[in-house]
C-alpha cells in the first residue's frame, strides 16, 4: 500500500502533464490548460470533501444504509476514483471549450461565444450528466462498502461537473480575460459579433435598439416601447 501511494503523486502529475500538453496543442492556447487546472481540481476537492462528511463523519446516517458511515475510505479508492473523475471532467470541459474556441475564431466576442457554445452544448452535457449520474447512482444500492463509496464519489463528481463547473465556473473564468485567454493564438478583435446581434436578440429587438426614435415598422407592426418587443 505504501509503495502504491508513493507512486500516486507521480501518476497524477504525469496524467495532468499529458492532458495539458494535448489540450495546449489542440486549442493552440497556453491559458486554457491553466484554467483547466482550476476547474479540474475544484470538483475533485469538493467530491472528496463531501465523501468525508458522509462516509467518515456520518452526516447522512439517518438517510439510508447506502450513506451510512464506514469510518473512512478504503486505501485504493482515491487512486482508482481520482483518475476516473479527471476523465469525466475533461470530457465535458473539452466539449464546451472547443465550441467556444470555434465561435471566437469565427468573429464572435468572448461573451457571445460563451453564450452560443453553452446553448449548443448545454442540453447534450446535461443529458449525458444525468444519465451518468443515474448509472453511477445505481452503485449506491450495493451492500459492499467499496462499491457504495465508489458510486457516491462518481455520481457527485458528475453532478458537480455538469451543473456547477461547466454551467457557472468555466463560462465565468473564460469571460474574465479575452486578451490573454487565447495566447499565443490570434483571435479577431475588430467587427466582432456581440450579444446585441439579431442572432441573439431577434430582428425586432435589434431594429428597436438601433432606431433612434424607438419606433420600428416590421410586417405592419409598430414598436413604440420595450414592452411591445416580441422576444421571440
Amino acid at each position: 500500500m505504501r509503495q502504491v501511494y508513493g507512486l500516486f503523486p507521480t501518476l497524477i502529475g504525469t496524467t495532468l502533464a499529458a492532458v495539458f500538453i494535448v489540450l495546449s496543442v489542440m486549442l493552440k492556447s497556453a491559458f486554457v490548460p491553466i484554467r483547466l487546472a482550476f476547474t479540474l481540481f475544484l470538483p475533485i476537492l469538493a467530491v472528496y470533501g463531501l465523501a468525508v462528511l458522509v462516509y467518515q463523519d456520518g452526516i447522512l446516517n439517518w438517510l439510508s444504509a447506502a450513506t451510512t458511515s464506514i469510518g473512512g475510505f478504503y486505501w485504493y479508492i482515491p487512486i482508482l476514483i481520482t483518475s476516473m473523475v479527471c476523465g469525466l471532467a475533461l470530457d465535458y470541459d473539452v466539449f464546451l471549450i472547443s465550441r467556444i474556441v470555434e465561435h471566437r475564431s469565427n468573429g464572435y466576442d468572448i461573451r457571445a461565444s460563451i453564450v452560443k457554445a453553452s446553448c449548443e452544448t448545454g442540453g447534450t452535457i446535461s443529458a449525458a450528466g444525468i444519465i451518468m449520474t443515474l448509472a453511477f447512482g445505481g452503485m449506491l444500492l450495493a451492500n459492499q462498502s467499496t462499491i457504495n463509496l465508489s458510486g457516491w464519489l462518481l455520481a457527485t463528481a458528475v453532478l458537480l461537473d455538469t451543473f456547477v463547473v461547466n454551467t457557472i465556473l468555466v463560462p465565468a473564468l473564460m469571460s474574465l480575460g479575452d486578451n490573454v485567454a487565447w495566447w499565443p493564438m490570434k483571435m479577431p478583435m475588430e467587427n466582432m459579433i456581440t450579444l446585441d446581434h439579431p442572432e441573439f436578440v431577434g430582428e425586432k429587438v435589434y431594429s428597436y435598439l438601433n432606431d433612434s426614435d424607438g419606433s420600428v415598422s416590421n410586417e405592419g407592426d409598430t414598436i413604440t416601447s420595450t414592452e411591445d418587443v416580441d422576444m421571440r
